[in-house]
């Protein structure tokens, strides 16, 4: 197995650059893994989008998602957004979401 089939390319490396744009640039480099943002990335994926559309992207440049970073849990600690992120991010395939809190 080569070393990029470990790597997981990540948007917070280029955050300017769209979906499909960032999708076809990690492509071209070899990467096989991508990580989810839902917000700040150019190329943030919405969580109350549809599922299937992003599935599709990803398919389309022969990535698949192993990770999402879930909304952040601001001071009132309405989870229900991050909930439903986690659910995105199941249908996604992604086996790991990442927790933040504000405070």
């Amino acid at each position: 197995m080569a070393l990029i089939d470990h790597l997981v390319a990540s948007p917070c490396c280029n955050p300017e650059l769209g979906l499909d744009d960032a999708l076809a640039a990690y492509a071209k480099l070899g990467f096989k893994k991508f990580e989810v943002f839902d917000s700040w990335a150019g190329s943030a994926f919405d969580i109350d989008g549809d599922v299937e559309f992003y599935g599709d992207k990803l398919v389309e440049y022969g990535l698949i998602a192993t990770s999402m970073h879930l909304p952040s849990i601001g001071e009132d600690l309405d989870i229900s957004r991050a909930v439903r992120a986690a659910g995105f991010a199941d249908a996604l395939g992604c086996k790991t979401a990442f927790f933040k809190a504000e405070n």
